[in-house]
């Protein structure tokens, strides 16, 4: 799969995305000044493609199709690390997504949230949370009971209510 030239730091499966007909996972790639949003999907062939199932054929081509993030009013920088929420007040539109919400954690310290565009055109970024940590965020976790942990390079591990949209919230390991 080629991505992009800049180097891939890490891969993680979005546990959030439904299944329907056309697609049945997605998932994201993240690093230097790369950021990219997969959709798995199952093609359905045409009767020109369909073979005899006697014959051994299968139920269609399996396709990765890539979703390039529209960053609106930021930059575009380095991503470190990743995790994913099926809601988040941080969407303050009325459309719901069947594909949860992606939350990024940046090279400048601070967290994305985004969310899939009407008929899956694109990633856009809803919410940014500038400077959470001093310096990158390197890992993000969240936790059945709605909070949102994040390491930083300052040495620090923070957690958020994920309700308050990640307001500063308490310091609880150095």
């Amino acid at each position: 799969i080629a991505g992009d030239k800049n180097r891939i730091l890490s891969v993680r499966w979005n546990p959030f995305c439904s299944k329907d007909d056309d697609v049945f996972g997605s998932l994201v790639t993240m690093g230097d000044k790369h950021l990219q949003f997969w959709l798995f999907s199952q093609a359905v062939p045409s009767e020109d493609e369909q073979l005899d199932m006697d014959e051994g054929a299968g139920m269609g081509a399996v396709s990765l199709v890539r979703h390039k993030p529209v960053w609106k009013d930021t930059t575009k920088q380095t991503c470190l690390s990743v995790c994913f929420v099926e809601q988040t007040k941080a969407d303050a539109s009325d459309e719901s997504t069947d594909r949860g919400y992606t939350i990024t954690g940046m090279q400048d310290g601070s967290v994305f949230f985004w969310k899939w565009l009407a008929e899956e055109t694109g990633v856009v970024v809803i919410k940014v949370l500038p400077s959470l940590h001093d310096g990158p965020i390197c890992t993000l976790l969240t936790t059945a009971t709605g909070l949102l942990l994040s390491g930083g390079n300052d040495g620090l591990v923070k957690m958020w209510q994920l309700a308050s949209f990640g307001e500063k919230g308490a310091s609880v390991l150095r």
